[in-house]
């Protein structure tokens, strides 16, 4: 089992692509970084602790222009395409895999809602709570950008850079399952996260088997995208 890439066949040569795992944690450090970034500045200016929703869609922007900017940098260390290198790219006929991923988060609500009845935990991560108070204008943004550009810069990163990288490193399943781990324990940085890291877990590794077995990020990007909407939906509903 290899992964394959995404873009036309080069011919063989001496030295392969340079970029690692260096790089796939330089992109999502920076991701972090400028999202954190963004939230504390936007926040200061508007004398403001808790976020809004504009805020925080104006910090996923920033997460996401960070992750392609160090993703593109690393790949001019090897073939210098996000697509040729980590298999970024969008492809319509693998939205079939939306309504999956919606699926799934929809399963995975079902079976964790009990606990969170137990538990009293009504917003499981701050970016639930943030939903749930937006006006709708602003629901609307974080709504884009959570469905939109969150899938495609964490699949950029965790199943482009990391997995790639790791699968140079070790058999492609043991690098699905570190991969996907990782994806999940940095979603622990909201500590609320800790309610839905099976779901998140699950997630990962749907998205990685997906790279793997389409050799590009398109179908993991429209499962990922297809999780975080039905989120939203049952937010909007719920509002």
């Amino acid at each position: 089992m290899t992964l394959r890439s995404a873009g036309p066949p080069t011919p063989p040569g001496p030295v392969g692509p340079r970029w690692g795992l260096g790089d796939a944690l330089a992109a999502w450090l920076a991701g972090v970084v400028a999202g954190t970034l963004a939230l504390s500045v936007l926040l200061a200016l508007a004398d403001r602790r808790r976020p809004d929703a504009v805020t925080v869609a104006v910090a996923v922007c920033a997460q996401f222009g960070a992750h392609v900017a160090v993703a593109a940098r690393a790949a001019a260390k090897g073939h210098g395409s996000l697509a040729r290198d980590f298999g970024w790219c969008l492809r319509w006929r693998d939205a079939r895999w939306l309504p999956v991923g919606a699926a799934g988060q929809l399963v995975s609500t079902a079976a964790l809602w009990p606990i969170w009845r137990l538990t009293g935990e009504r917003d499981p991560q701050q970016l639930v709570g943030v939903l749930r108070d937006a006006s709708p204008a602003g629901f609307v943004w974080v709504a884009l950008a959570v469905v939109v550009l969150a899938p495609a810069g964490e699949e950029l990163v965790f199943r482009g850079l990391l997995l790639r990288s790791l699968a140079r490193r070790m058999p492609v399943p043991a690098a699905v399952g570190v991969g996907g781990a990782a994806f999940a324990v940095v979603h622990l940085l909201d500590p609320g996260a800790v309610l839905v890291l099976a779901p998140l877990l699950g997630l990962a590794f749907a998205a990685g088997a997906l790279a793997v077995r389409t050799g590009a990020l398109s179908a993991p990007m429209w499962l990922h995208a297809g999780f975080n909407l039905a989120t939203v939906v049952l937010l909007a509903l719920t509002r």
